[in-house]
């Protein structure tokens, strides 16, 4: 048989363009994934985020219609105005709203712009629009696990407690997405505070703890809830000085220091234990540096001093309340006691 060589070479370069179209969107999408992983652990290492950039910048110059590259990039602009709490940088969300935009009009089926899009829509206070893209997402994947969440979001903006509680333990139920998870529990952690439930929002923290035994955000937030919930100093600082363990970040150390100005603060007031107070308060005062801090440490170094007969101590006391004015010069009470003690340290200086 006569072999047409024009034929075969033709041949050949089609299966080799095939193979380089296939090897391509290969490549597309398995760096997307790699860029959603990224997106979906971070827990507040900037270096993450120059990561996702790295690997994303490339694939949008390459693939400047690939929708899925433009949903990460909506998410990593986010990510990347993050303030604290559920504070954004508004030019921020307004940069990562264009992306969003761009990702709907390239492939108006893509399920991730529809999930990730409820979330933006929820951080910019829209909430008809959140509940349009949510509608969206049911239609292209009706009773997933990631659908209960978006409608899980949307309770939990609209106060409808009861909502919650049944949309996040259907999401945990049904899946196994360590991002779906971590949204879920959160959510019933809101809503099990409001309500006062705390038993259960400590079994939450401790199964999320479980799960995310590096997030330094959720462990911060555990040390909050002990804080200012339970009232459990101790827990409160083991907490804190964790998250402070895996990343420095100032909310940990705010944390951390105010569990040691209260629990500084029973030791000096209630429990009269002055050289205790004083070394908590020393904390309190290089995690969280306050004039109320410094007042406390001036104080228990004071009474410290005074019931010790020791002047060294009572110079200490001088110190730390007048660090106290230098802090809020308006602090009366650190004013008044500073006058009084240092009447009492000129007669021991004459």
């Amino acid at each position: 048989m006569k072999i047409n060589h024009k034929l075969l070479v033709v041949f050949f370069i089609a299966i080799l363009s095939l193979l380089q179209a296939c090897s391509s969107s290969f490549d597309v999408e398995e760096r997307n994934l790699e860029i959603k992983n990224i997106l979906d652990n971070y827990r507040g290492n900037t270096a993450d985020l120059r990561a996702a950039y790295k690997l994303l910048r490339p694939l949008l110059e390459k693939y400047p219609k690939n929708a899925m590259g433009f949903v990460n990039l909506c998410r990593l602009i986010t990510k990347a105005g993050y303030i604290q709490g559920d504070e954004y940088d508004p030019g921020a969300l307004e940069k990562a709203e264009k992306a969003l935009d761009q990702a709907v009009a390239l492939d108006p089926e893509l399920f991730d712009a529809y999930y990730h899009g409820v979330f933006h829509y929820i951080r910019r206070n829209n909430l008809e629009k959140a509940r349009q893209f949510t509608l969206k997402a049911q239609e292209l994947r009706p009773g997933s696990a990631k659908t209960d969440l978006l409608f899980c979001e949307l309770a939990l903006e609209e106060d409808n407690p009861e909502e919650v509680i049944r949309r996040a333990n259907s999401a945990i139920a049904n899946s196994n997405d360590t991002s779906v998870l971590h949204d879920a529990y959160f959510a019933l952690s809101k809503t099990y505070k409001k309500r006062k439930e705390y038993e259960k929002v400590v079994n939450i923290y401790r199964k999320t703890i479980e799960i995310f035994p590096d997030d330094p955000w959720n462990m911060d937030a555990y040390a909050a809830f002990l804080l200012y919930h339970m009232e459990d100093y101790d827990k409160a600082i083991e907490y804190a000085r964790r998250a402070l363990e895996i990343m420095d970040f100032g909310m940990a150390r705010k944390h951390l220091g105010q569990a040691y100005y209260k629990k500084a603060a029973t030791q000096l007031w209630e429990d009269k234990q002055y050289e205790a107070a004083a070394e908590n308060f020393l904390s309190a005062a290089q995690y969280h540096p306050t004039a109320n801090a410094y007042y406390g440490l001036g104080i228990s170094y004071w009474y410290w001093g005074h019931h010790t007969r020791q002047v060294e101590l009572l110079r200490e006391a001088a110190k730390a309340l007048n660090q106290a004015l230098e802090m809020d010069p308006s602090h009366e009470q650190a004013r008044k006691q500073l006058d009084d003690l240092q009447g009492q340290l000129t007669k021991f200086d004459t």
